[in-house]
């Protein structure tokens, strides 16, 4: 998404490394928001009456990124509108995550659930290698 941004609103077709950072930043810190005041309010209202907020936070979000406004938009407004927009899009996928692992590990006795943590965990630290390697290899290639 952040090339395509270049070559639409920035000058020499790239967006500078700080916009770019900032704009995928958002939706990692948009992730911890979302975990963390979802959390507080699954605690707080219980699980039942929260969930499925998540989904409509996320689409709102993704929506709002995608109808970027065309006109009259300078470089630096665009980054601010999609930051903005994926941090919130980061706040309805980290609450989603949330919800996801405490209906999953509820009907789980005190001995499996250690077991299906660390799964998880080693699933998420063998993909993230993966993952940065492709993206590497897929942004330095010469096409």
């Amino acid at each position: 998404m952040v090339p395509i941004l270049g070559y639409l609103y920035f000058q020499d077709g790239r967006v500078p490394t700080v916009d770019s950072d900032i704009i995928k930043g958002g939706l990692s810190l948009g992730m911890v928001v979302g975990q963390l005041l979802f959390g507080v309010l699954s605690d707080v209202w219980g699980r039942h009456t929260v969930y499925g907020k998540e989904l409509v936070i996320t689409i709102f979000g993704t929506l709002m990124v995608i109808l970027l406004p065309w006109n009259r938009m300078s470089a630096q407004s665009v980054t601010a509108w999609v930051a903005v927009f994926r941090v919130v899009t980061g706040v309805g996928i980290g609450a989603g995550k949330l919800h996801f692992l405490e209906t999953h590990t509820a009907g789980l006795t005190q001995k499996r659930l250690p077991t299906i943590l660390v799964l998880v965990r080693r699933k998420v630290t063998i993909w993230l290698p993966c993952h940065a390697g492709v993206d590497s290899f897929l942004k330095y290639r010469a096409w």
